[in-house]
């Protein structure tokens, strides 16, 4: 329980007053239409804006008001969480040490011989977002795991927390399925819905 009042305290922290904003992280699936064909497509909403983005049949999608979860579950152990941060704001040093914290604090307390491997600058550069993140390395009741967590500007008004984890052997496999729906990510245009509501 004290990790979790630690880590919902820093997140709290960061989020400010606006955190209550933002995407909703509710799945609705809706048919879109792509080359002719109609599909049934996971989304998300944002007030008035609804993102669609592309998942594989080893992939369970769970989600609530403020995080979703992309559970691959044909990798061991390994997951994607997607969680609202606030206010988008500079990445400055200061704002750096405290996207650290956070990281930190995310890290389970009984995991041990943790490392930050590395510090990510700009880790997905697509959709002009910014975004800033660190890989940790631990052994979790002897298990070896991995886990990136990146600060992610999503649009002017609102950050983002991707945390993908996984066994160290499934990391990279997990890394790419996550790049995979990020990059699928997009706005969902009046073509797309009403072509699909035509047939």
């Amino acid at each position: 329980m004290p990790f979790m009042n630690i880590r919902t305290f820093l997140l709290a922290a960061i989020a400010g007053p606006c955190a209550a904003a933002g995407i909703d992280f509710n799945p609705q699936f809706i048919p879109t239409q792509q080359e002719g064909a109609v599909i049934e497509r996971p989304s998300f909403t944002d007030g008035t804006k609804r993102y669609a983005f592309r998942i594989d049949s080893d992939t369970r999608l769970t989600g609530s008001s403020e995080a979703a979860t992309f559970s691959f579950e044909n990798l061991a152990r390994a997951a994607m969480e997607i969680m609202k941060a606030g206010e988008a704001r500079l990445f400055d040093e200061k704002a750096r040490e405290a996207c650290r914290e956070i990281a930190r604090a995310k890290i389970p307390r009984d995991a041990t011989a943790v490392t930050l491997e590395k510090e990510l600058e700009d880790p997905y550069r697509i959709n002009g977002w910014k975004s800033f993140g660190l890989i940790f390395s631990y052994d979790y009741f002897g298990v070896p795991t991995k886990r990136s967590i990146v600060f992610l500007d999503f649009d002017p008004k609102q950050r983002l927390v991707v945390d993908i984890r996984a066994d160290a052997p499934q990391f990279d496999a997990a890394t790419a399925r996550a790049w995979r729906i990020l990059n699928s990510l997009h706005e969902v245009t009046s073509g797309e819905e009403s072509g699909a509501a035509g047939g």
